[in-house]
């Protein structure tokens, strides 16, 4: 995987996945239980995140980058929907 900003799926679409850095997340969650993230007692979410990441890669049919806007994210995802 890798096409840039998105990769095509190849099948029929089952799974997407915003691509977003740790430091992204770990910005955006300020309270992990607020957020409703589920993990282990005692994880960190850098221990959640990697723990998660090749799992996402592996059954993702579409990456999307997400680092920029909430609607940018989302035509990205459109286009490939679209077509």
């Amino acid at each position: 995987m890798g096409l840039g900003e998105l990769e095509s799926p190849t099948s029929p679409l089952s799974g997407v996945r915003l691509e977003v850095s740790y430091e992204t997340i770990s910005e955006r969650i300020f309270n992990l239980s607020e957020r409703g993230v589920v993990r282990g007692p005692g994880q960190s979410l850098l221990e959640t995140y990697n723990e998660r990441l090749e799992l996402y890669k592996r059954y993702a049919d579409l990456v999307v980058k997400n680092n920029g806007t909430i609607d940018s994210c989302l035509n990205k995802i459109l286009s490939v929907i679209k077509h």
